[in-house]
């Protein structure tokens, strides 16, 4: 008898958890307004949980909430500041931080591209104003002097890999983007201006939601620094979307911007996409995707 009561006790207690929707289904009632966070997301937020495992090629205690992935160095109980990123110091009184690139408030962005910047809580986001254009002067005109005969140029060195000529064109991941990803749970590629925006167009690359391009910008972190020919992964296991980044070459444009090609691939329910992107390193540190 006391061993039938044991039973029904342990049957009992798995009952809540049964109920409980998964991380999947929690994702689409992310809303994204930081202004309103407490009202809307907070809730979900505590009901994330700690996995200390090895993703997206690190090794350490991952905070789960709707499908993204937030590293933290230890765990934080009952569960992590959603304000304040990891490895940020704490400013004087309630504060946001604000990404520029991907633009957005964390937890909302999870990895920045640029420093995060912390913000008056209940303020707008800073406005970062573009430098105005320098307009060079013309040249002289002067008559052109007969060319020199020169020796050829000894050929080059197999295996060398540079990036000939002007890198030139707009952010083609952030115009081209604003028409990539529509409806519940989708972002917009304009949102996060990342090498995901080489897939505008293609049937795959609509599939993508949040969570997937969460983990495809933390992967595409990693590939800025990775040595040419290592691949970097990424998956979403809620949506079992993945991908891989590979860079191929490197090499400085016409401004002398350290700059690098990609190699991608995106697979969606057992189908895959390829793509190519490139991204140069600004004189801010920032990484700005330049063709795709």
């Amino acid at each position: 008898m006391r061993k039938l009561t044991l039973i029904v006790v342990f049957a009992a207690s798995l009952l809540p958890a049964a109920g409980r929707p998964g991380l999947a289904d929690e994702r689409d009632h992310w809303r994204g307004d930081i202004h309103r966070f407490h009202e809307h997301d907070f809730a979900m937020w505590q009901r994330g949980r700690w996995r200390h495992e090895f993703h997206d090629g690190r090794l350490g205690w991952w905070w789960v909430v709707g499908g993204v992935w937030y590293f933290y160095p230890a765990p934080v109980y009952p569960y992590p500041d959603p304000f304040l990123p990891p490895g940020v110091p704490v400013a004087a009184g309630p504060t946001w931080y604000y990404c520029a690139s991907p633009p957005g408030y964390y937890p909302y962005v999870a990895a920045c591209l640029t420093p995060w910047q912390a913000v008056p809580a209940g303020l707008p986001p800073p406005v970062v104003a573009a430098p105005p254009p320098v307009v060079a002067a013309p040249p002289p005109v002067v008559a052109a002097p007969p060319p020199p005969v020169v020796a050829a140029p000894p050929p080059e060195p197999p295996g060398a890999n540079t990036v000939v000529g002007t890198i030139a064109g707009a952010v083609v991941g952030g115009v081209a983007g604003s028409q990539f990803g529509h409806g519940s749970g989708k972002l917009a590629a304009t949102a996060f201006g990342t090498l995901l925006g080489a897939f505008v167009g293609h049937k795959v690359g609509e599939s993508l939601d949040q969570a997937d391009q969460a983990a495809a910008q933390q992967a595409a972190q990693r590939a800025y620094q990775a040595p040419i020919g290592q691949q970097i992964t990424w998956t979403n296991p809620d949506s079992g979307h993945s991908g891989t980044i590979t860079p191929s070459r490197e090499g400085n444009d016409a401004s002398g911007n350290y700059c690098r090609e990609f190699q991608q691939t995106v697979t969606v329910a057992g189908n895959t996409e390829q793509a190519v992107g490139t991204a140069c390193r600004m004189p801010d540190g920032s990484w700005k995707i330049v063709n795709q």
